[in-house]
């Protein structure tokens, strides 16, 4: 199956010279957090409504409310003294998986307690995510993506464990404008892929 993984610029060196994409922290479906449990995945070709913060501005009042309700500082960055998400979409990867155990999509995830996967879908419907709303304006943006939420949970994946180098098959960069362009494949990945 071919699906995309994003991931920060700075993170495309280090992954070539290691063995594969490695897990990341997931929500699990007992509620608490997975460490190092799975890769995210996605069949969308941009990260919009995929909840991967793309480094856009954040509006003063979101920026002022997420330091005070104590988010982490290295989920955001100042450029030329104003506040920006990480961005976590500068590159991506496409990945040719083959079935087995190891790839199991959102819904077969969070089967066993669904409000997660709802509660993933609202915070990626959000330009912002959902951690600086209060509840009001939470109940609020709820009401008003109702139509999105169950729809885009269908394009997520994960893949428990580290995805070898030799699955990814492209490397996409971000161009200033937006769209993704396609880059040769780097030795690395060449020579996973041949062995």
């Amino acid at each position: 199956m071919k699906l995309y993984h994003y991931t920060p610029l700075h993170n495309y060196s280090a992954l070539l010279q290691s063995s594969g994409i490695t897990p990341g922290d997931v929500a699990m479906p007992n509620g608490k957090l997975g460490l190092k449990h799975a890769v995210s995945l996605t069949k969308s070709k941009q990260p919009n409504l995929t909840g991967i913060p793309t480094g856009k501005r954040l509006p003063d009042d979101v920026f002022l409310r997420l330091q005070e309700l104590g988010s982490p500082w290295d989920a955001h960055e100042l450029i030329g003294g104003i506040a920006h998400q990480r961005d976590h979409s500068a590159v991506r990867f496409r990945v040719d998986i083959p079935p087995g155990p190891h790839l199991v999509s959102a819904r077969e995830f969070y089967k066993t307690n669904p409000k997660i996967l709802v509660g993933l879908e609202v915070a990626a419907v959000s330009p912002y995510g959902t951690a600086h709303m209060t509840e009001s304006e939470l109940d609020q943006h709820i009401d008003h993506s109702a139509s999105k939420i169950g729809k885009i949970a269908k394009d997520w994946w994960y893949y428990v464990g580290m995805i070898p180098l030799s699955f990814i098959d492209e490397v996409c960069m971000r161009q200033p404008q937006g769209f993704y362009k396609s880059v040769p494949l780097p030795a690395e990945l060449v020579h996973a892929r041949q062995h």
